[in-house]
């Protein structure tokens, strides 16, 4: 696979993408020259089986402090490593529904049918729960855009066969 350059900024902030063509090493230790814990677990290209591995065997705190960066792999669900994160990710619970808010109020479309197609049936049911009020939105009012999209049917389903 071939790294993959993503063009959207994340959830309210104007930082780089965990990808190769938005860093200069900046993840390397000054003193050792190996790479943090937090830059092993985000994936470095659409095809990082390693990056997976060790967020796999990270704990839950690990995971957190990157919440965000692991949650913008999602936004194309098609990419090998977009496959495999959710099911590490749906085992955060609680800690999900903050970051996974911001999302559904977003702008993107396209982001917020990914989560609902490939994260959301993994997610506790508590969780989901948290995320009810956001859903009811989206499936009874949508914009014009997760109209286009769909994101009001997919949203409607969830709540159908999970609620």
């Amino acid at each position: 696979c071939l790294p993959s350059v993503r063009k959207s900024v994340p959830i309210g902030h104007a930082h780089a993408l965990a990808h190769p063509a938005n860093h200069n090493n900046s993840n390397l230790s000054p003193h050792s020259g190996e790479m943090t814990l937090a830059s092993s677990i985000i994936p470095q290209h659409k095809c990082d089986d390693s990056a997976l591995r060790h967020l796999h065997a990270a704990s839950d705190t690990e995971v957190i402090a990157v919440l965000t960066e692991l949650l913008e792999w999602l936004q194309a669900r098609n990419w090998p490593v977009a496959r495999l994160i959710p099911t590490r990710l749906a085992m955060l619970d609680a800690a999900l529904a903050a970051p996974i808010t911001q999302i559904l109020r977003g702008l993107d479309c396209f982001w917020k049918y990914s989560l609902l197609q490939c994260l959301f049936p993994l997610i506790s049911i508590e969780v989901l729960r948290l995320l009810e009020p956001e859903l009811r939105r989206l499936a009874d009012e949508p914009t014009a855009e997760d109209h286009a999209e769909e994101v009001h049917i997919a949203a409607a389903e969830l709540l159908a066969e999970r609620a």
